[in-house]
């Protein structure tokens, strides 16, 4: 055994593919519940920090150091994740208007913090790295250089509240010492800090969404809203996560993507 290999698998990758199954209904019933009570998603949480732990690797997060998101086809029409990822490494900068300290910067997307080579493997299922959470979108705060784990959601893809979860799964495998240290040696661009307690931000953002209303994709987001402020209650959280906030995207006549808050808890 090494810090490689077997790869450790945390419950909370678990707790979010369940959610990922649970129709609207359902995921607005456990959203009222961990509203009433947080504990079981902080002890989710804190309990994928120390399992992640155990986990280090020397390697990048990908072999293809040019990869690039493609643009879409034709431009302007932003349907996939990697759209929404050409635009923000076109311009470099995603102003946030109405709250600029949340002004964040482009580093990179569609990361699997767990990618291991030489056949490594989860230590539950033996599955590979693959099989690990990934990250939409990797940012970097204007504001003091913390990483930001960044979820997108286009339209009707999910739900606030299922990217909030899915933002907690992808936070906890990248906050600890060794893999912000991997981020630190392979994301040079981010001019992350030496720190010897990592702190990340994590970002909902949604891009049309609601455009179309539809009543339960507003009750969800108004549970993401609460519950997230509820959680940044906890230290247990906050010893990890600076912030988390909802951005709504919108490309503008500019030929840029702009953003505005819908809400925001933490610093």
């Amino acid at each position: 055994m090494s810090k490689r290999n077997p790869i450790p698998r945390t419950t909370i990758q678990r707790y979010y593919q369940r959610v990922c199954k649970m129709n609207y209904a359902q995921r607005s019933v456990l959203a009222r519940e961990l509203i009433a009570d947080p504990q079981p998603l902080v002890a989710e949480f804190t309990s994928g920090i120390e399992a992640f732990r155990r986990y280090g690797n020397p390697e990048g997060f990908y072999s293809n150091k040019n990869r690039a998101p493609k643009a879409p086809d034709p431009i302007g029409q932003i349907t996939k994740t990697h759209h929404v990822a050409w635009y923000l490494r076109e311009q470099a900068l995603l102003e946030v208007g109405n709250t600029p300290r949340l002004n964040a910067e482009y580093l990179d997307y569609e990361i699997r913090p767990a990618r291991t080579t030489n056949r490594a493997h989860f230590d539950d299922d033996g599955g590979s790295w693959r099989s690990g959470m990934m990250v939409d979108l990797l940012l970097v705060s204007s504001d003091n250089r913390t990483p930001i784990v960044g979820e997108l959601k286009i339209r009707s893809d999910k739900d606030p509240f299922t990217a909030l979860i899915q933002m907690l799964a992808g936070a906890v495998h990248l906050a600890t010492r060794d893999q912000y240290e991997r981020l630190r040696k392979f994301m040079p661009t981010g001019a992350f800090p030496p720190t010897e307690q990592p702190r990340l931000d994590g970002y909902v953002l949604l891009y049309q969404f609601l455009e179309t209303p539809q009543a339960d994709l507003e009750t969800l987001d108004r549970h993401a809203d609460e519950l997230s402020a509820l959680l940044m209650n906890h230290t247990a959280i906050t010893t990890h996560l600076r912030r988390i906030a909802c951005v709504d995207l919108e490309l503008r006549a500019d030929g840029k993507l702009h953003g505005s808050c819908r809400w925001q808890h933490g610093v």
